[in-house]
């Protein structure tokens, strides 16, 4: 494995484990109207705020993880990885 292969590995991994806290149901699915946040302590929800903002202003509904990756890219990788 190569550094950024093992970097992407690290990132699918954790952004698996914020995606299986907010699918309450395990459908496999997350919405803005579905989710609980008491999984998360202040600081997880201190850093995940973009992503829930971005979800729940958009109205965005059966998020599939493939989906979560995107957004979780666009507004979570500076804050969790560097």
């Amino acid at each position: 494995l190569n550094t950024a292969s093992l970097i992407t590995k690290i990132k699918i991994k954790k952004y698996k484990e914020i995606f299986d806290k907010l699918d309450n149901d395990g459908d496999g699915f997350i919405s803005y109207d579905k989710w609980s946040l008491a999984k998360f302590d202040q600081s997880s929800l201190l850093l995940l705020s973009p992503l829930i903002n971005d979800i729940s202003d958009n109205h965005l509904e059966m998020i599939t993880f493939k989906e979560f990756v995107s957004l979780a890219d666009k507004d979570l990788e500076e804050k969790i990885f560097y």
